[in-house]
């Protein structure tokens, strides 16, 4: 995300000897391999939240507080 740009497009990329891979809007996975590009869909059913990962951080901040462990 580049807010001074003016982008709400988040977006990452990583090149590794195997392949390259691309995360778009914390959600949609993209993967270039030597057998072609394979993209996973979204989940449907799945709300937004969730999609982006907030549900399992916040979960998992909940239970580091209910145990008294650090994250």
């Amino acid at each position: 995300m580049h807010r001074r740009a003016g982008s709400q497009r988040e977006w990452v990329q990583a090149v590794t000897d195997g392949g390259l891979y691309a995360v778009s809007e914390m959600r949609e996975w993209q993967e270039e391999c030597g057998h072609g590009v394979v993209q996973r869909p979204v989940a449907g059913w799945q709300t937004t939240l969730e999609q982006r990962g907030f549900v399992g951080c916040a979960r998992h901040f909940i239970e580091c507080v209910q145990n008294q462990t650090v994250p």
